[in-house]
Order: C-alpha cells, then structure tokens, then sequence
C-alpha cells in the first residue's frame, strides 16, 4: 500500500492451494495429483471524499487450475463507501466480485458476487493507547442463495499487537464457520495471521504481510 497525493493505492497477490489426492488411475495405478490452486492478483484506489466519507474500487484477476488439468481465468471489481457516523461508529455497503465467469471444458461457473454492508465500532482504553473493535456484517449472495450474517471483535494492543476473533453464520451449512487470528506491526511492516474453524474443508489458515 502506498499514499499518494490524493488518496491510496494499494496491490495484492493471494495464492490458494487445496493439497493433493490420491487418484486411481484407468491402468489401476495410483497417483497424487492437486486438486486446485489458484492465484488472485487485485489492484485498489481509495480516497477520502469527505472528512467523514470515504470511497474505494478494486480490480481482481484470478487465475483457477482443477486437478492439473484444467485451467480458466477470470476478471472482477469491488466497490464499497465507508462514513464515520460519530468518531466511535462507522458504516459501510459494498458490492464485490463482480464480473466474468470462470469456465473449465464445458462447464461455466460464476464467481461468488455479493452485496454487503456493515457497521463497526471503536472503545478506546481510558489511557488511549488500547483499542477494542467490534462488527457485524450482513452479506446477499447475488450468485447463491440467503443471506450470510458476520460478527467479530479485535483488541488492540498499543497499536502494536492485535487479537481477533470471529463467526460467520450461512444458510449453507458447510460455510459456517469461527475464526481466530492475531496481528503484529513493527515499523512499516504488519503481519497477520488467521485461522477458520469448518467441518467441510478442516481449518484453512491465512498468512499476511502489508507493507
């Protein structure tokens, strides 16, 4: 992420890979093949509109591979506001993922777009230095089904250490899932690590460094 004279501009690169599995080949041999992986570049623009309005836009591109065959690449944006209601109290609506359709052989298959808005909320410590955040979030699947519910807290520590934790709750059972992650900030460098607890995929974990 870098400012720049009017607003912030930011990249992103995030790589998922699902592991291996054994198949059984048609001459009854046995091989470990990827079941997927794929990898997201996004570039963003944000800026302050008003001293209490903000506003932001990001361009995905996502590259998908399926069993090591396969492959299809597909494009998307963001959009979303944000307005400081009171200096404690923010509220934002966005819409995401909005765009082309991934297609592997003769298959089609949409990209999870969705509209979203939530409200977040800042207790500083009586000295100032501490921070607890709390949000909710309600998510629409414009490409699925129902309505996703969210809710989190972090603790900030001295800006310089942060615990979080969150539920998601979807009308897809498989989906719902508790996450646990912490922060550390060190100069310009910030570091941060999450892990989802869920039935159908065990507990994905996420590893990230901002600069």
């Amino acid at each position: 992420a870098s400012p720049l004279s009017d607003g912030v501009m930011s990249f992103g690169a995030a790589y998922y890979d699902t592991g291996t599995v054994k198949v059984l080949t048609s001459d009854e041999r046995t091989v470990n093949l990827h079941m997927q992986s794929d990898f997201m570049g996004s570039l963003t623009y944000s800026k302050s509109l008003t001293p209490a309005l903000a506003g932001g836009a990001t361009v995905k591109g996502l590259n998908s591979r399926l069993m090591e065959e396969t492959s299809s690449a597909a494009f998307a944006f963001d959009a979303g506001a944000q307005y400081r209601i009171t200096p404690a109290i923010k509220a934002g609506l966005a819409v995401q993922n909005i765009g082309s359709k991934l297609r592997y052989l003769e298959d089609e298959f949409s990209i999870p777009s969705a509209a979203r808005g939530g409200v977040a909320l800042g207790f500083p410590s009586a000295g100032g230095r501490d921070l607890m955040v709390m949000t909710g979030d309600a998510e629409y699947a414009l490409t699925g089904q129902g309505i996703t519910w969210s809710a989190g807290a972090e603790y900030q520590w001295s800006a310089m250490a942060s615990l979080r934790a969150g539920i998601r709750m979807s009308p897809v059972k498989e989906l719902a899932t508790l996450a646990f992650g912490a922060g550390l900030v060190f100069q310009q460098y910030r570091i941060d690590y999450s892990v989802r607890i869920g039935s159908e995929f065990d507990s994905p974990q996420t590893l990230s460094l901002t600069m």
